[in-house]
């Protein structure tokens, strides 16, 4: 019975035993309510037959009897000793699984594990270090002036028990605090347990609660027994370190910090004179003070610091010593107070050189400045322009060079700050919306801070451009040919020049010309970074291509559609120009309308004379033949009216009409002339185009041969 109880309790099954059937074993387990209800049973006879011992080593939850996992199928990947580092949080929670029935169970167990770099690890070291100030400040003077403790006893009690009640949990935190291996955060138990206790940090926490306070009992009340709790000095220092590191105030830190340990030097030598004087000096007035013995404690303590900071600070005016060991003591004293004084001019040296270092530097830089425009003779206004600038950037706080300040830092961290920084306003560039998160990345790194002055000009209309700006903070204006006249405002967010590191539009040259209000500071793409960073992301490079192919198409299309809307509906072939006007608005005043029997013009001509869409090439051979008619009749002597009449309507008719013919054509001259510019420019444009698209076809497919370049140069040549 005990045989098959046990088979059962391993897997139920000889498959079970196998490795990798741990689920085969579950489910078989499960297969129906009896089973589970008969499982249990036999667990309960197992545990009252004397094999419960053997489940002491399995993990279980309250509620649910536990067996073990199959021998041969455990799953080390689920348990907590995976190389130290199974899921774990950062300084924080760690959970355990647990077999339950045969089956893997998260359990509700969870450990702490805190990291050392933590912000919570900080805290604690905070609260240490003001259990270590404690015992600083007061253990000697406690010693010194032993007269407190007689009135206070329980209050020092309670502080002294508090403190050592905190050494004892650091301890303890000690045991469950990560530490680094390989560069991996260690958070296995055993292993923690056993880097503690193999480390110098333990054996000093343990000194630093050694139980001498059991001599209480024999010589009575006497705060120097727990001199040893100094040695927590070391937590005192991590502290200060990594407070040092972390604040945005360090100057401000090192001079407390400076003060603070001056105070405690003084603190700990006034108590040892007063130590000194009390138990050899008393009677002698040349050593103390008049009223010492007949003072309270605390004009005692200040006399007594009084004298220590006047020998520290090497002033003089002490009292005479006496004894030898009075004036071993004197002679200490100012040998100290003088490595003391150097050591304090050192480090206010170091503050104070550090506090202005950053204005000597951006000093330097601007005496240099001033030297080089000054020998290079800089109209003055110019000058005046540069210092501004300067002081724009001091007052700001503005780095002028960033990529120096952050220069020591590896190129990952450097990343991760430029991503922080500029990856939103990246974003917000149309054309590089919806690509991938990486190229975004890559070209945050080569984004470069620029600022400009009032009157700046950013671009200039018809300039090459090689870069892309983005506006992160000012206001800039777009401006026409003439400089001043304001076409649009351009605002933080705003962003241009994105046509030119694309190629497109005219070889790439600057559509409009930018011009900065006041201070702006923008961020520059180049047109080189951008490419060199297609070149590695071969999706994005498709995509920005194809979006340049369609801009491309656009812009040969423009031109074309813009004449095509420019063209004259009477005048087809001739192109409208701004400030002359239209043909088709030209009015021809009509000739005098002669009686009907008196019109020697058959009907044919006065319907081409009088028609509105008769074209100012056709009218000068109706005239001629007008005049002509006009002579004829003249001459064969017709009747008297017409006679009178038609030379002298038709003499005027003439003179009109000749005016207005020589006046058409001077304006057809002059049409034409500006068509065959038009045509040239439009030719020049549709080759550029094509030359740019062909080039874009040849960076996708990859090169071409020198025959089609000289072909295009010689196509050029014959276009110009």
């Amino acid at each position: 019975m005990t045989c098959r109880l046990g088979s059962r309790r391993l897997g139920g099954s000889r498959g079970s035993l196998q490795p990798g059937t741990a689920c085969s074993a579950a489910s078989e387990l499960d297969l129906s309510s009896r089973s589970r209800r008969s499982h249990k049973a036999r667990l309960k006879l197992l545990g009252a037959s004397g094999e419960a011992p053997l489940l002491s080593g399995w993990r279980s939850t309250p509620h649910t009897p536990a067996t073990p996992a199959p021998h041969q199928s455990h799953n080390h990947l689920a348990t907590p000793h995976c190389n130290g580092t199974d899921s774990s949080s950062r300084g924080g929670l760690r959970r355990r699984s647990t077999y339950t029935s045969g089956r893997l169970r998260s359990g509700p167990h969870w450990s702490f594990v805190f990291d050392p770099a933590g912000r919570l690890c900080y805290y604690w070291s905070m609260v240490v270090s003001l259990a270590f100030l404690y015992n600083l400040w007061v253990i000697v003077y406690r010693f010194a002036f032993q007269e407190i403790n007689g009135e206070t006893l329980i209050v020092w009690f309670c502080l002294d028990y508090f403190s050592d009640f905190l050494y004892l949990a650091d301890i303890l935190f000690h045991f469950r605090t990560g530490y680094l291996e390989d560069g991996v955060l260690q958070t296995d138990a055993a292993k923690l347990r056993a880097h503690y206790m193999n480390s110098t940090t333990f054996y000093i926490d343990c000194l630093c609660l050694l139980p001498l306070d059991f001599l209480y009992l024999s010589i009575g009340f006497n705060s120097i027994l727990r001199s040893f709790r100094l040695v927590k000095i070391y937590r005192f220092w991590a502290f200060m370190d990594r407070t040092e590191r972390h604040t945005n105030y360090p100057n401000l830190f090192r001079s407390t910090s400076l003060i603070h340990y001056l105070l405690v030097i003084f603190h700990w030598n006034g108590c040892l004179y007063h130590i000194i004087y009390k138990n050899n000096g008393f009677g002698s007035k040349n050593w103390v003070y008049h009223d010492t013995e007949t003072a309270d404690v605390v004009k005692q303590y200040l006399q007594s610091y009084y004298w220590c900071t006047l020998a520290l600070t090497t002033i003089g005016d002490l009292p005479r010593p006496r004894s030898k060991g009075e004036y071993v003591f004197v002679i200490a004293q100012l040998l100290f107070g003088l490595l003391l004084f150097a050591t304090v001019l050192g480090h206010v040296a170091n503050i104070v050189t550090s506090v202005s270092t950053a204005r000597k530097e951006f000093q330097a830089k601007l005496d240099g400045v001033k030297t080089y425009m000054r020998m290079r003779r800089v109209p003055t206004h110019l000058q005046v322009k540069v210092i501004k600038w300067f002081d724009y950037l001091w007052l700001t706080q503005k780095c002028s060079d960033e990529e120096k300040a952050v220069s020591c830092l590896p190129d990952k961290l450097k990343a991760e700050i430029a991503i922080n920084v500029h990856l939103d306003t990246l974003k917000r560039v149309e054309i590089f919306q919806n690509t991938e998160a990486g190229f975004l990345c890559e070209l945050v790194l080569r984004l470069r801070p620029v600022l400009f002055s009032p009157g700046d000009y950013i671009c200039r209309k018809g300039e090459v451009g090689k870069e892309m700006y983005i506006v992160n903070r000012g206001k800039l204006q777009v401006v026409g040919d003439n400089g001043k006249t304001v076409l649009a405002t351009l605002k933080a967010g705003s962003y241009f020049g994105e046509i030119s590191i694309l190629n497109m539009g005219t070889a790439g040259k600057q559509l409009a010309s930018v011009r900065s209000v006041g201070y702006s500071d923008l961020f520059v793409l180049s047109k080189k970074d951008m490419w060199d960073v297609l070149k590695e992301y071969p999706a994005a490079r498709v995509r920005l291509e194809s979006i340049a192919v369609k801009r491309l198409e656009k812009y040969k299309k423009a031109p074309l559609e813009k004449v095509a809307m420019g063209r004259c509906q009477s005048t087809p072939g001739l192109v409208e120009t701004s400030g002359r006007v239209p043909i088709e608005d030209m009015q021809l005043p009509p000739a005098p309308i002669l009686p009907p029997i008196q019109s020697t013009h058959p009907p044919s001509y006065r319907d081409q004379l009088y028609s509105s869409s008769v074209s100012p090439l056709r009218v000068a051979s109706p005239v001629a033949s007008c005049a002509s008619s006009a002579r004829s009749s003249a001459a064969g002597g017709g009747s008297v009216a017409a006679s009178i009449v038609a030379p002298r309507v038709l003499l005027d008719s003439h003179e009109v009409l000749e005016c207005e013919i020589k006046r058409l054509r001077e304006r057809l001259y002059t049409v034409e002339t500006e068509n065959a510019a038009m045509s040239a420019k439009l030719s020049q444009q549709q080759w550029e185009v094509d030359q740019r698209l062909q080039e874009i076809e040849m960076q996708i497919c990859g090169g071409s041969s020198l025959s089609s370049q000289e072909d295009n140069e010689r196509n050029r040549e014959s276009i110009i």
